[in-house]
């Protein structure tokens, strides 16, 4: 049984207004066990919400080559994230993995590594990007599976919902080392994505930032506690949660900063015909 997360026990709630949260790269520096004070403060905000859950995009270890140390630091990752008193879904970042040991590791403790789950009216998809000689795309077999997922899911979900640790369009510290490595692959999952309809919620850059690519939404949520970035656009440099409510065929975003008001939220699904609207840093 897994012990990390609890995406084996999906949510049995099938009511389309909830809210639901989306933090990313909460990991400690190298070397250290002690998660990120930032990051507990975080969490302490989130259990105050009560979402119906929160979706991780990776990179919540600092890792290791050593696997009982790399166990020791999801260990101590899991005493903070436990704390939030709801279910929690992780996507499986870079930091988690340093090789096939690490890999198997990583499924011991939480089984599957892409995977999809229903909640509501709205259907949630983790992806893997790290597995050993795939880093930085999505394989054959795993994009096979996706096109079978989200073309069941058409036509029963309002909203589909997908993380990965990569993002699609990387904004800064990671460009040319994110989805982006291999265009064709990226430019093929995006069309996917966009064919659905679907948001993608990413990490592995330690930003904040959501943008519209030719109809496809990203946000980039990598703020949970490690070292900061600045994007290109020089926005983004700031520790942040991401809170999304969902009320029927409506998902709005707002970004949290620790000890702060959050943002105003903003229309994940744009109406017909309006032009997106992009979130600007609060």
């Amino acid at each position: 049984m897994a012990f990390l997360a609890s995406h084996c026990c999906a949510a049995k709630d099938v009511s389309s207004s909830f809210t639901f949260v989306v933090i990313g790269d909460t990991r400690p520096g190298g070397g250290q066990y002690e998660q990120p004070r930032v990051f507990k403060q975080m969490v302490g905000e989130i259990a105050k919400l009560k979402p119906a859950f929160v979706l991780h995009t990776g990179d919540f270890v600092p890792g290791s080559s050593d696997l009982t140390k790399l166990k020791r630091q999801y260990w101590e990752f899991k005493k903070v994230m436990d704390t939030v008193g709801v279910p929690y879904y992780l996507a499986l970042g870079n930091h988690e993995i340093s090789g096939a040991d690490a890999h198997r590791l990583f499924r011991s403790l939480l089984g599957k590594t892409y995977y999809a789950f229903n909640y509501g009216n709205s259907h949630f998809v983790a992806l893997d990007a790290a597995m050993p000689g795939d880093t930085h795309r999505i394989n054959d077999v795993q994009f096979a599976w996706l096109e079978k997922d989200l073309a069941a899911a058409k036509g029963k979900s309002d909203h589909i919902f997908v993380m990965g640790h990569d993002p699609l369009y990387p904004v800064d510290g990671h460009i040319g080392s994110s989805l982006d490595t291999y265009p064709d692959r990226r430019d093929k999952l995006a069309a996917l994505l966009k064919k659905y309809g679907a948001i993608y919620f990413t990490g592995h850059e330690h930003l904040f930032d959501h943008c519209v690519y030719d109809g496809l939404t990203q946000v980039i949520t990598g703020g949970g506690g490690a070292e900061l970035y600045r994007s290109k656009k020089g926005t983004g440099y700031f520790h942040h949660y991401v809170i999304v409510k969902v009320n029927g065929r409506s998902a709005k975003m707002s970004v949290a900063r620790p000890g702060e008001t959050p943002s105003a939220p903003v229309d994940l699904v744009p109406k017909r015909g309006a032009k997106p609207a992009v979130m600007t840093a609060p």
